[in-house]
């Protein structure tokens, strides 16, 4: 049941890829057509990077951006080795008496004499030299190595917006009108201005959730046209199994009563493909009698990527649970050399035989 063309050069490329052009996303949206007994709906997915933040991670001696399209993994790599250096300097001349917490450029500005304020304008200066222009620091003294670490670029709350309501378009054109829709998000933050925005397209329901966290990441679940009642489960029966150090409001469940169906809406940890997960996911569903509905980004990857057998045998193991499964890999791998594999989004399913009436596109 494993879908051979598992692979997105093989897959329809259309609405996600010019999301991806221009800067918005850095998922492609998967989507199916699904027909359980006569009733025809959309499933959707998407991970939507939150706020997008150019920073380090001293911690992890790295650079990162949130929203990790070409350009910002271009930028990131090349300013990475000016940015950490800089960083573990400031670090060395660090004053123990600077507080824990982030220290914007307002904030210091308010009270330069104060020793948060001192080491901001301290920190500027060094970054400037290196063409990065400081937007935030991070005091957190626990590291005891490298305690700070600097945000060059964050993404306003009116870009933010802006952004979430050029895919939100894009997905209402995607969903239709004709059959009704559930779109499963991902990695959602701020959750207040991603709510401004949808407040506004009035054909979309927002499935309120108790594990969703206004003070962090979140996945989110929203239908169009919708008849049936969609119920939250409080807590998520796979969070063991794809996310055990996530937040609770990162792996959400539902229920479907007039479909006799769960839903699972999954942003996974890193978690390496083989027999050992499939059996782990079975495990953690099995008592289940309804239709399975496993989706999103699942952080999915190999623990060697020179065995380029473990996806399939993950894949085929699930199968032989009578689970169908359709994967896509991360855009980043094709253009990021850094990255030594891909992580994967998908659909695992199980339902009834008329699975194989099923239509999958990757947009």
């Amino acid at each position: 049941m494993t879908d051979p063309r598992g692979e997105t050069s093989s897959f329809i490329l259309t609405h996600g890829k010019q999301l991806q052009t221009r800067q918005l996303t850095d998922h492609f949206i998967l989507a199916k057509k699904i027909n359980l007994n006569g009733f025809e709906f959309n499933l959707i997915s998407l991970n939507i990077a939150q706020k997008d933040r150019f920073r380090t991670m001293s911690k992890f001696n790295t650079v990162t951006s949130y929203l990790r399209t070409k350009k910002s993994i271009e930028k990131t790599r090349d300013k990475k080795q000016q940015a950490l250096k800089t960083t573990h300097q400031i670090s060395k001349e660090f004053d123990p008496d600077v507080p824990d917490g982030m220290i914007t450029e307002s904030e210091a500005q308010k009270d330069p004499n104060t020793p948060s304020g001192r080491l901001f304008a301290m920190a500027r200066e060094k970054y400037k030299t290196k063409g990065l222009p400081l937007a935030a620091l991070v005091i957190n003294k626990k590291n005891k190595k490298n305690p700070i670490d600097a945000y060059f670029q964050q993404e306003t709350d009116d870009a933010y917006r802006s952004r979430i309501a050029i895919i939100l378009k894009t997905l209402d054109k995607l969903a239709g009108d004709t059959i009704p829709s559930i779109l499963c998000l991902q990695e959602i933050n701020p959750l207040d201005q991603f709510i401004s925005v949808l407040e506004g397209f009035t054909d979309f329901h927002l499935i309120h959730h108790p594990s969703m966290d206004a003070r962090d990441t979140n996945s989110i679940t929203i239908t169009k046209n919708w008849p049936f009642r969609i119920i939250p489960h409080e807590r998520c029966a796979l969070k063991d199994v794809l996310g055990k150090k996530k937040n609770k409001s990162q792996l959400l469940e539902y229920h479907i009563p007039e479909l006799q169906s769960t839903l699972f809406n999954i942003h996974g940890a890193y978690t390496y493909m083989n027999q050992e997960l499939a059996k782990s996911i079975y495990d953690a569903i099995k008592s289940y009698n309804t239709n399975i509905f496993i989706v999103g980004d699942f952080n999915f990857t190999s623990q060697d990527p020179k065995k380029t057998t473990q996806r399939k045998e993950f894949q085929d193991r699930l199968n032989q649970f009578s689970f169908y499964v359709a994967l896509a890999p991360t855009p980043e791998i094709a253009f990021n050399p850094d990255l030594s594999q891909a992580t994967y989004d998908g659909f695992i399913i199980k339902k009834r035989p008329i699975l194989s009436t099923m239509r999958e596109i990757i947009f």
